[in-house]
């Protein structure tokens, strides 16, 4: 009988610890910080709107007027415009009219445009 009691008495002790254990965890614990998902372009801040369009146009792989189309998902140019947006916040806000500088800068790298300086 009594090592029955005994049993009983350690098992209650130990559930009662552990109890014990994870309100104080509860109460301490630190809660886990909201991770920040940093984009690629959170570090990039380009001094002119020329190497900010080159610096997306290389990193898309885009060499063409078609690869351009293909990317951009039609003639429309919005992913491009915000694209070199992220990588030039403060010439961007600056510009006049930062999307006509951007289309004078892409249409003259690429090949397929009439003011192209380079030739297929």
């Amino acid at each position: 009988m009594s090592f029955i009691v005994f049993q009983l008495l350690f098992l209650l002790f130990f559930m009662w610890f552990y109890i014990f254990q994870g309100i104080i965890s509860l109460l301490t614990k630190r809660r886990p910080r909201r991770q920040i998902q940093y984009s690629p372009f959170d570090f990039i801040d380009f001094a002119n709107m020329e190497d900010a369009v080159k610096y997306v146009l290389h990193t898309k792989r885009i060499k063409t007027r078609e690869d351009l189309d293909e990317w951009c998902g039609g003639r429309d140019r919005l992913p491009l415009y915000s694209e070199v947006k992220m990588v030039t916040r403060i010439i961007w806000s600056k510009e006049a009219d930062p999307k006509r500088r951007v289309r004078r800068i892409y249409e003259s790298l690429l090949p397929g445009y009439t003011n192209a300086r380079v030739t297929i």
